[in-house]
């Protein structure tokens, strides 16, 4: 069999998207199980891909979840929890409203225990940044007090790092520390720049950003830079960022 859109693995991977769409992706799995293989799972997540650079987050979600789908028919429990995040990460993509950024967290951080559980930890790495990117959406789109939201990306923000045994970038994918990065100096800015109150709020916004610190100290390299996405300017006010952060908050 050929891997070419015409008759091959795509064609095959479009089916199971048309049968995901049904709501009869696993009777069509169970019939079909000798056609289940990780080349199909593969041309799945492909489809996902280039569904996302066209701006197309319908297939781009029914692609990813049903890559998983194939994955964890095929025993694979790493694969599959990373096409999973891969699908949340559609969702994010999609959500405007905090109570959709919201449930997304939840499920995102469901994924972060999953993950972690089969090894899978660069996965689990991803799905945390973007729950805190959750949080942080959630309290920049917030019609009342983002104060709490902004003390919750904090807490998120921290736990990501925690995920990480080294330093990055070279223990996730780029793309994934770059998030990561940016989120974190976005984060500890505005944190940084707000009055909290009461003050019990206060001294939780000093023991986290003191947390943070420490965390950014620990998993970002001094000579980080973005200049693999193409934004060398936004190096030099991450640095300044986390260095205020630093001379506040450090140790």
């Amino acid at each position: 069999m050929g891997s070419g859109a015409t008759g091959g693995y795509y064609v095959r991977a479009e089916e199971l998207m048309q049968a995901a769409s049904r709501g009869s992706l696993g009777t069509f799995m169970a019939e079909r199980s000798a056609e289940s293989t990780p080349q199909l799972a593969e041309q799945a997540s492909e489809l996902a891909f280039q569904a996302i650079t066209g701006g197309d987050l319908d297939a781009a979600e029914l692609a990813t979840g049903t890559a998983a789908k194939v994955w964890l028919r095929l025993g694979d429990y790493k694969l599959a929890i990373t096409n999973v995040i891969d699908m949340q990460h559609v969702g994010y993509m999609r959500a405007d409203k905090p109570e959709q950024y919201a449930s997304l967290r939840t499920k995102l951080l469901g994924s972060v225990i999953k993950a972690m559980q089969v090894g899978a930890r660069p996965a689990a790495f991803k799905a945390a940044t973007i729950a805190a990117d959750c949080s942080y959406w959630s309290a920049l789109a917030a019609d009342t007090d983002s104060q709490d939201l902004i003390l919750q990306t904090l807490r998120d923000v921290i736990s990501a790092a925690e995920i990480l045994p080294a330093s990055l970038p070279l223990t996730v994918p780029a793309a994934d520390a770059y998030r990561f990065v940016t989120l974190t100096a976005a984060v500890a800015s505005t944190a940084m720049s707000l009055y909290f109150r009461p003050a019990e709020r206060a001294d939780e916004a000093d023991k986290l950003l003191r947390s943070l610190a420490s965390a950014v100290t620990r998993v970002v390299p001094l000579d980080f830079a973005f200049e693999q996405l193409d934004e060398k300017g936004r190096t030099g006010e991450t640095a300044q960022t986390f260095a205020s952060l630093a001379d506040h908050y450090g140790s």
